[in-house]
Parts: C-alpha cells; structure tokens; sequence
C-alpha cells in the first residue's frame, strides 16, 4: 500500500518466484537482496544453511528491477467484475447459441432457453429472422406455425373429376294408327276402307344427371417440417 511517498511491505512476483516486499521511500527502481545465515556444525565448519531473499527499492550494476514494472494485483471482487466486463464484450449478456454439449452441463453463466430463468422457450422451436417489413416476423417474441397441416379445401390445388352415366334419356313411342281411304256402297250400307300405319310420339324426356364420385383420402395431417437436427439453444446471463 502507498501512502505519501512511502510503499509499505508486501508481497511480489517476479521472474516466477514470490518475494517478500521490504517497503520504504518510493525510487525508480527495485532489486533483489539476498542474505545468508550460517551455522557452525560438529566437525566445527561453518556452512550457509539458509538464504533469505526480498526484493527493496536499490539499484545493482544489471539487476536492476523497474518499479513501475510492477502492477498491483486485484482483489477477488475486482477480478470478478473485469471479467464480467470482458465477457460483456465478447459475449453480450442476451445473446442466444446453440449447444451440443449436454443440458444438465451448460457453461458458466448460460441458461437452457426453456421460458426459465428469464429465456425465452425455445424447445421444439425453429428460429426465424427479425424482418420489421413482415407482420409475421416484425417483433421479437412473436410464435406461429405447427408440425403438421390438415390441407382445407381452399388450400388444395383448382381441379376437377370426369365421369359419364349410360343414356341421358331422350326416347320416343310407336302407336298404330289407322286412317280411312274411301267408302264403298249404297248410302245405307257403305263401309269404310281403313287403312292402319305405325307412327311414333314426338321425341320427349330429356334430361341430365348429378352424381358424387367415391370419397377417397383419409384426411390425415401431413408433415410440415423440412430435415432437422436437435440442439440445444443457450442464453448467456452473466457471470
């Protein structure tokens, strides 16, 4: 910690070893200090047993170690928070990816788009494009479509059915018919000469027919979804 112009002891890292801090006046630049502790042993030598090493501000000829080199280290909570940040910026909180790892393992921070947790519900959803000209697609959050379609009539492609009956009726109808030709003999003993013909009746009985052919096809829904494979959608949250 810096008070003043005065750095009080610490702790450091450097050239992957940790050191302790000795404080002092604040100067351009640090060194590494070493001391060691003798013992005498048994036989009556005296040999180094341990050496104590600290880094303090000091200068040595090519050993000299840049004070502002040296960055403080954040507390936990700092860390936490530039973390978040950063993750903000690669991953802004919001966004929605796909997932093919399991749902019960999801990365830190991520959410299973199931309408929990503030997602929306993605499950069994295909995901359209946001198209503001479209009143189908124009807000985000809208819903539609099914998996399967039952076809009305409107739906179904203009066409027609053929089909004949046997006769359309029109006929007529013969009849003898007999006709004098003469008359023979006294007046009150003439007889008429009868001659008999067929004719038939004017033609009659024409008309038409309405008929329904046999039903055919079961009704049935068919499928309205193209080739699909499942993943999971993921909403990052924070961390």
């Amino acid at each position: 910690m810096q008070t003043g112009s005065n750095i009080s002891d610490g702790v450091v890292f450097y050239n992957g070893e940790l050191f302790e801090f000795r404080g002092g006046s604040v100067q351009n630049a640090c060194r590494v200090f070493e001391e060691s502790e003798m013992r005498e042993f048994e036989d009556g030598t005296t040999k180094v047993v341990f050496n104590r090493r600290w880094i303090g501000f000091g200068t040595s000829p090519g050993k000299s170690i840049d004070w502002s080199s040296f960055v403080r280290i954040k507390s936990a909570k700092q860390l936490t928070a530039d973390v978040n940040e950063l993750m903000g910026k690669v991953v802004p909180v919001g966004a929605i990816m796909m997932w093919a790892g399991s749902a019960a393992e999801l990365p830190d921070g991520y959410a299973l788009c199931n309408g929990q947790n503030g997602t929306p519900d993605l499950r069994s959803r295909f995901v359209v494009g946001l198209n503001p000209s479209d009143g189908d697609y124009d807000t985000i959050g809208k819903t539609g479509g099914a998996k399967t379609v039952t076809l009305t009539e409107a739906q179904m492609p203009s066409h027609s059915h053929g089909g004949t009956t046997s006769l359309d009726g029109n006929h007529t109808h013969s009849y003898s018919k007999a006709s004098t030709i003469g008359r023979r003999g006294k007046d009150n003993g003439s007889f008429d000469y009868v001659s008999v013909s067929s004719a038939a009746t004017s033609t009659a009985g024409a008309h038409t027919h309405t008929f329904t052919t046999g039903a055919k096809g079961g009704g049935q829904a068919h499928e309205n979804r193209p080739p699909y494979y499942v993943l999971a959608f993921i909403q990052f949250k924070g961390i």
